[in-house]
């Protein structure tokens, strides 16, 4: 990308390509164009029409042709204004992969010339890099700004995807109430103009996020109307999730049966696919098969199931390792073969840690909490609720933070630390304040 691109006004371009072709203004002349009339077009004293702008364009490809000179120009280039050049510019460099340091030269371009489409554009790009290195704070913001300004615009279709990934985003810093509301929006909007592809994902993660804020039966409401309009040629992915989402749901509703229903008859459906996008499902199906069977007490069953999971997940499906190790600590616990779960959990949250994976980095935190306390390792325990509060800065989840200060002052009023007890107190009633005002905090940290 040209670092160093200028934008000129029609009449100097006039000059400029004039000087370069050596051509005198006598050589415009003809029957319909006088020479006096471009000398008010490179002056500045007369708007270029796009008439006068196609005229001016024939002579100068017809000069470039005799001279063998290599010459294109679209019949507007005298007419258009700088910003329409400068959006132009700007669209094309932006059908290119961009670095970040690219994306803000655009940006600056944007800024100087008051493109607010090319803005959002840029703040979407942007939001899609750091989303794509799971820094879903930083891609939040950046696809807020983007629909601050698409909001001010007349409204697109650009806008469904907008509210889809913001809520995404917000999905993956656990603020599921706030991604509930996105994606609503991105299923309004996606109806309206009719995005099939946003409104099948859109749909898909609200259930998703009514699945962690624990209302299930609505979770299996939203799957059920929706999974019968998946095209299994072009959504099977979304169909596989649908399905193992709504497996998860009655689980949790105790209907385990129905859960291993669910997945044995997926699982059938996936292996006849054979390919590494179906190795990926085999190493979630399994995964969860064997959380069912840990939950019915067949430890061993589930203990096979763990393992096959990660020998997929291990060569097709590394970020997701972290879940089957975490999973798999809790036969460790059950058993309390406590060495080994901590082994187990350690490393699983060391790779959830790799990927940002906050909802299983706090599940690798629970499952420690719980051996350490019944271990009465105080010390340790200590660590992991400080090491949780450390975390939880990159998100915007109150309730999590007020939870493990809430943790933090109970150890430390029981070890009777009571001046480290009372910061926490602080902590919890300047936590508290924002609970009230949550929908003015969307952007940025909260301690």
């Amino acid at each position: 990308m040209d670092k160093c691109v200028e934008f000129i006004n029609g009449n100097k371009k006039i000059k400029l390509l004039r000087k370069q072709l050596r051509m005198t203004q006598q050589e415009f002349q003809d029957s319909h164009f006088t020479r006096g009339y471009l000398g008010l077009l490179e002056n500045g004293r007369r708007n270029i029409t796009l008439q006068a702008s196609k005229i001016i364009t024939e002579k100068f490809m017809k000069k470039a042709k005799e001279l063998n000179i290599e010459l294109e120009l679209e019949e507007d280039y005298f007419s258009r204004s700088v910003e329409e050049d400068a959006k132009l510019y700007c669209e094309k460099i932006l059908k290119n992969d961009l670095s970040m340091d690219e994306l803000n030269e655009i940006m600056n371009i944007g800024e100087e010339y008051n493109l607010n489409p090319i803005e959002a554009k840029v703040y979407r790009r942007k939001g899609d890099l750091y989303f794509e290195e799971n820094q879903y704070l930083e891609a939040y913001k950046n696809y807020f700004y983007s629909m601050d300004i698409l909001r001010g615009e007349e409204l697109n279709i650009e806008i469904c995807y907008i509210y889809n990934v913001l809520g995404y985003c917000k999905s993956h810093l656990l603020d599921y109430e706030e991604a509930i509301v996105y994606f609503n929006k991105a299923i309004y909007n996606a109806e309206i103009f009719k995005d099939e592809k946003v409104l099948m994902y859109s749909t898909y993660n609200l259930s998703v996020a009514y699945y962690y804020i624990k209302k299930f039966h609505e979770a299996i409401d939203i799957i059920n109307k929706f999974i019968h309009r998946i095209d299994m040629d072009k959504g099977f992915s979304t169909y596989v999730y649908a399905n193992i989402l709504k497996a998860n749901c009655y689980e949790e509703l105790g209907e385990l049966d129905n859960a291993i229903k669910i997945l044995q008859e997926l699982t059938d459906i996936v292996k006849e696919r054979n390919d590494e996008e179906s190795n990926k499902f085999l190493g979630l199906i399994y995964n969860n098969i064997g959380s069912l069977n840990r939950k019915e007490g067949s430890l061993t069953k589930a203990l096979d199931y763990y393992n096959m999971s990660l020998k997929i997940r291990n060569k097709v499906d590394i970020k997701n390792v972290s879940h089957t190790l975490i999973e798999k600590a809790n036969i460790y616990v059950i058993k309390k073969l406590y060495d080994e779960a901590i082994m187990i959990i350690e490393l699983g949250i060391e790779k959830a840690n790799e990927y940002n994976d906050y909802e299983y980095i706090f599940k690798g935190y629970e499952l420690l909490e719980k051996i350490y306390c019944e271990l009465n390792m105080k010390e340790e325990l200590e660590k992991i609720i400080e090491a949780a509060i450390e975390i939880l800065k990159n998100t915007n989840n109150l309730d999590l933070k007020i939870k493990y200060y809430t943790k933090l002052q109970e150890l430390y009023f029981k070890n009777k630390e009571y001046e480290k007890a009372e910061k926490c107190l602080e902590m919890i009633q300047k936590l508290l304040k924002f609970v009230s005002f949550s929908d003015k905090i969307n952007i940025g940290e909260v301690f």
